[in-house]
């Protein structure tokens, strides 16, 4: 679900969000939507999933695309 997002700039910017979260993001998580931050954020919001199950784990990272740096990043069942 890319939210208007370019799929070009998908692969980027889930490998900025990766990369800059380090062991915060775990391994065998699939990128499930990408969402732009309205202004005046220079940002995206990134979902991260286990599995489409109920309790599975999810991370949410909130990235500053113009500063490659995660601002926020909130894991549930992980």
């Amino acid at each position: 679900d890319l939210h208007a997002v370019p799929a070009g700039r998908v692969d980027a910017l889930d490998s900025a969000a990766r990369a800059t979260a380090g062991n915060d993001l775990p391994d065998g998580l699939a990128l499930t939507s990408v969402r732009w931050l309205p202004p005046p954020d220079t940002g995206f919001a990134l979902a991260y999933r286990s599995g489409d199950e109920e309790g599975s784990c999810s991370v949410g990272v909130v990235l500053d695309a113009t500063a490659s740096r995660v601002e926020d990043l909130t894991a549930s069942d992980c």
